[in-house]
């Protein structure tokens, strides 16, 4: 197959997505736990990049990815603490 058949469907389903290629072979992106639906989108994300082989290298002069940060006015809950300084992901202390 040339890399420009190559193609997938995404529907949007009650708790996430489900991706079908092009061979008919489907993957399920999915919410482990209610509420988690910026997980879901992340791994779907990842997901197409990687098919696409779109991600490049550190050594390219650009390149994709996908970047999570918290919300401009979030206020960090009992227990969070920022990890990093140039993302901003919430994690547990």
């Amino acid at each position: 197959m040339k890399k420009s058949d190559w193609g997938l469907e995404i529907r949007c389903v009650q708790d996430g997505f489900i991706v079908k290629d092009n061979e008919g072979l489907e993957y399920p992106f999915q919410e482990k736990e209610e509420g988690n639906e910026v997980d879901v989108a992340l791994d779907l994300l990842r997901f197409i990049i990687e098919f696409f082989n779109l991600r490049g290298s550190r050594y390219d002069r650009r390149r994709v990815l996908v970047i999570e940060e918290v919300g401009d006015k979030y206020a960090l809950q009992e227990g969070e603490k920022l990890k990093g300084e140039e993302y901003f992901i919430v994690e547990k202390k």
